[in-house]
This record gives C-alpha cells, sequence and structure tokens, in this order.
C-alpha cells in the first residue's frame, strides 16, 4: 500500500511539473528575452489618419502556454521633459500616467493565445488630421508581466523613439546646445561618472555610457 501511495505521489508531481507555466512575449514580430531592452519607432498610422491624434504605438504581444490571470506592471522611467505621458490599455480600458509613476492591470489570457499588450504614448493634436510633433522625443518604461506558474516575473525596458526627420532620435543634433546629463531614476547629474545615463542637448535624447 506505502509503495502504491508513493508512486502515485509521484505520477502527481509528473503532472505538475509538466503544466509549468511558459510565456512568450514579442516586439514588433520578434521574440524578446527577459530582462531585454528593446526600441520602437512605431507610429499609429491608422489613428494618424482618422485625426484621432499621433501615437507611438509598439506592437507588444504575450502568449502563456496555460490559462491564467496575467499582471501587467508598467513603470514610466521617461527623462526626456519633451515626452508625452503613456498609456497602458491592457486590462479592457486606457488609463495614462506620468512620469515616474506606475500602473497596474489584469486580464486572463487564454491558453497559447498571443494577446495584445496595448501600451504606447497619450494621444498628441487629437482632431487634426496627420499632424506629427515638431521635435524629437523619447518615452521609456519598464514592463512586468506576472502570471500564476511563472518561475519568476517577466520584465523588459522598451523605448519609444520618434524623430520628425525619419532618421532616429539619435539623427537630430544641435551643436549649440549644452548636454544634459540624467541617471535612470530622471534625476538630473552635474558631474556624471561612470555609468549609463540619458543625454539631452538641444533636440537630441540618447542614452550613453560613459
Amino acid at each position: 500500500m506505502k509503495k502504491l501511495l508513493l508512486l502515485a505521489a509521484v505520477a502527481c508531481l509528473g503532472l505538475s511539473a509538466g503544466a509549468q507555466q511558459t510565456i512568450k512575449v514579442t516586439v514588433e514580430g520578434q521574440e524578446i528575452q527577459n530582462n531585454a531592452t528593446v526600441q520602437s519607432y512605431n507610429i499609429n498610422e491608422a489613428a494618424l489618419a482618422a485625426g484621432a491624434g499621433f501615437q507611438l504605438d509598439p506592437e507588444v504581444m504575450v502568449t502563456i502556454s496555460e490559462e491564467a490571470e496575467v499582471t501587467v506592471t508598467a513603470l514610466n522611467t521617461t527623462v526626456d521633459v519633451s515626452a508625452p505621458n503613456l498609456q497602458l490599455c491592457f486590462g479592457g480600458q486606457c488609463v495614462q500616467f506620468e512620469k515616474g509613476r506606475s500602473l497596474t492591470q489584469k486580464k486572463v489570457v487564454a491558453a497559447g493565445q498571443a494577446t495584445p499588450l496595448i501600451f504606447d504614448t497619450v494621444p498628441l493634436f487629437a482632431g487634426e488630421q496627420g499632424k506629427e510633433p515638431d521635435y524629437a522625443f523619447i518615452a521609456a518604461a519598464t514592463i512586468t508581466i506576472a502570471a500564476a506558474g511563472l518561475d519568476s516575473d517577466f520584465v523588459f525596458n522598451i523605448e519609444l523613439l520618434y524623430n520628425p526627420g525619419g532618421a532616429g532620435v539619435e539623427g537630430l543634433v544641435e551643436e549649440s546646445a549644452a548636454p544634459v546629463y540624467y541617471n535612470l531614476q530622471g534625476q538630473k547629474v552635474t558631474n556624471p561618472e561612470k555609468g549609463i545615463y540619458v543625454v539631452k542637448a538641444g533636440k537630441e535624447v540618447k542614452k550613453v555610457i560613459l
């Protein structure tokens, strides 16, 4: 009897191990790894043409192996003062959150079904068909995805970049503007030492390593 109970317990453990949750996240159609940093220049062209406003709108898809409630937390890490606020639309409605703030939304995701994680900049120039900003900017966020059964949360950093010249934010340089350094917490740094910083010089905003 003890041997039968032991075999049954081992079988149950085997079934539990086989049902372990896995997650796949893609950005602009490309699968990314946990703790990745990615960039997107994607403009919501449909909204722009319809006069609904200008938005940077990356295509982020989440797929999990077993149906579960998925929790998404987005922290707005933007340091560029010219960048618009962000909004998260994962839980059924779009809610915007300012620089330095975080927002959490939840929804049940079906097994094996690629589900959009709608995350973008708030609309600018709503009602003005086809109008885009005449300045470059970088908006940024850290996204954390949690679901029952995952070994650990899936975390990635994303930067939304816009340049009216179309060559990427790094293509805009204003020679006469003195660079201003910010750390990754958005605090201005007067005498930067070795590390990673966000630098704003005129219309140019970029991340640098010293």
